[in-house]
């Protein structure tokens, strides 16, 4: 009815996907780093929370989104080439069309896995030692 994406298994079809799985991977990756960001800037900390903790707490918010854009990477690639098998011609040039994304993609997305995870144990610490010095 509404073919917006094209034809299935074409190339449009499977270029258009790819290109929204890969603005999905962008925006956790925007919402991993704005965690941490908006708890230290904003103003809206619960009432009973100090600013350390909720730094603190912003840490997994930034590993869980960071670990679920990790998963739509290779979600996205595993579905233009399964390693083990024969790639087919309308698969692999996406794939090669979108690898330097990806990996860049990922060497952002292993950062801020291990800085969300940083954050999560020692925000507070890191808070304290930033601010008040």
């Amino acid at each position: 009815m509404f073919n917006v994406m094209g034809e299935a298994e074409t190339t449009q079809r499977y270029r258009s996907t790819t290109w929204v799985c890969y603005a999905l991977v962008l925006l956790l990756i925007a919402a991993a780093i704005a965690a941490p960001l908006y708890a230290g800037l904003g103003h809206w900390t619960p009432a009973g929370e100090s600013r350390p903790i909720w730094i603190q707490r912003s840490g997994a918010v930034t590993t869980l989104f960071s670990f679920i854009a990790g998963a739509m990477v290779v979600f996205t690639s595993g579905r233009l080439y399964t390693p083990g098998f024969f790639g087919d011609a309308v698969r692999i040039p996406i794939l090669m069309e979108f690898q330097t994304r990806f990996r860049i993609a990922e060497s952002l997305i292993f950062a801020l896995s291990v800085i969300g995870t940083a954050i999560w144990g020692y925000g507070d610490l890191l808070y304290s030692w930033w601010i008040t010095g």
